[in-house]
C-alpha cells in the first residue's frame, strides 16, 4: 500500500509541475507514507519513488 500511496503523490505531482502551480500542499491519512517522504529529505530513502518525488519537489522550486 506504500508504493500506491507514493506513486499517486509522484503522478501528482508530475500533472501539478506540468500545469505550473506554485504552492502545494500533500496530504495523506498514511503516517507511514509521511515518514518515508520525510525521511528521503534526510537522504536515508534507498527507495526510487521516494528519490523522484524529491527531485520533482525540486524542479517546481526552480
Amino acid at each position: 500500500m506504500l508504493k500506491s500511496e507514493l506513486w499517486g503523490i509522484l503522478d501528482w505531482l508530475n500533472l501539478i509541475l506540468d500545469r505550473r502551480f506554485e504552492n502545494i500542499l500533500i496530504q495523506t491519512d498514511s503516517i507511514e507514507t509521511i515518514n518515508a517522504i520525510m525521511e528521503g529529505t534526510l537522504g536515508n530513502s534507498n527507495s526510487t519513488i521516494v528519490k523522484r518525488i524529491h527531485q520533482t519537489l525540486k524542479r517546481m522550486k526552480q
